[in-house]
């Protein structure tokens, strides 16, 4: 007598239909968070109307008003105005001023939020098989000042 074929799936076959099942939901799933990421990136972003670059400290900043930066210490108080008359560049939806090296009669003008140290950097210096290391810190100075006015003229 022939043997009979069972119809029920082994244990094996059985884990690989779930895994396949669970590949399919995945896929859908992506679909659709693509979908909704693609409908809120339509929106434009509004970039402010104002917006110049000073030069302090050796480094330049991008700024547009009320924004708060750290910059290298100044010799200025807490609650001190401060100006900055190293105006690189000024940009105004339209109209670019760029200076050569300054724009004329552009300034800044910021007020004093705190001074204060970052975080410590440890520095390291090793040279192999001299038996030479050196180790230490360095914390920066800096103020913390947060952007009044842009001043064109």
């Amino acid at each position: 007598m022939p043997t009979k074929k069972s119809t029920s799936t082994s244990k094996s076959e059985h884990r690989f239909k779930k895994n396949r099942a669970r590949k399919n939901k995945t896929k859908v799933n992506k679909k659709k968070s693509t979908k909704k990421i693609a409908k809120k990136t339509k929106k434009k972003l509004v970039e402010p109307s104002l917006f110049a670059v000073i030069k302090t400290g050796g480094k330049q900043y991008k700024l547009k008003e009320k924004d708060i930066i750290k910059v290298n210490r100044l010799e200025a108080k807490e609650g001190d105005e401060v100006e900055f008359n190293d105006v690189l560049l000024i940009a105004d939806k339209d109209n670019i001023k760029i200076g050569t090296p300054c724009v004329s009669k552009a300034k800044v003008k910021a007020r004093v939020l705190e001074q204060g140290k970052d975080k410590k950097i440890i520095v390291l210096k090793y040279k192999p098989k001299k038996r030479y290391r050196k180790t230490y810190g360095h914390r920066q100075k800096y103020t913390k000042l947060e952007i009044k006015k842009i001043l064109t003229k």
